[in-house]
């Protein structure tokens, strides 16, 4: 695809989602106060049973997984739907959160390095904010 059909292309998606946009969220987008995502089709069709995460299921899954206490309940959380918790869902909330994914991580790494990213940085923050608050109140003493 040459550039030139890849500028039509964009324009043509452009073109359909201001064609879906209400007037009044035209103007908030104008005016800075509102964005719009737009996100491409899956290029594969959905296995049987398996159903396409969307931005909001997506932001909630994160959400939930924020909330959680340990690596173990966000595991959990993750693991609970094996349905839709395949290989290519777990590389699109990895995307989502930033996550460096390598095209032969199975689905296994993929739920381990989710975890690490949005819980265990956490776990280990507050354990190093911990160990400064005591060692520096044992200082005092």
């Amino acid at each position: 695809m040459t550039t030139r059909e890849q500028v039509v292309a964009l324009l043509k998606i452009l073109l359909r989602e201001l064609d879906s946009v209400s007037d009044d969220e035209l103007g908030d987008i104008l005016a800075g106060k509102s964005t719009r995502r737009i996100l491409h089709k899956p290029t594969r069709k959905p296995k049987r049973g398996e159903k396409p995460l969307s931005v909001n299921d997506i932001d909630a899954l994160i959400n939930k997984l924020s909330a959680s206490g340990s690596r173990e309940h966000a595991r959990a959380i993750l693991a609970s739907d094996a349905t839709t918790m395949t290989r290519s869902t777990l590389g699109t909330v990895a995307k989502a959160l930033k996550v460096h994914v390598n095209k032969h991580d199975t689905r296994d790494a993929l739920l381990d390095k989710i975890v690490e990213a949005v819980v265990g940085v956490r776990l280990r923050s507050e354990a190093i904010l911990g160990l400064n608050l005591k060692s520096s109140g044992s200082a005092r003493e």
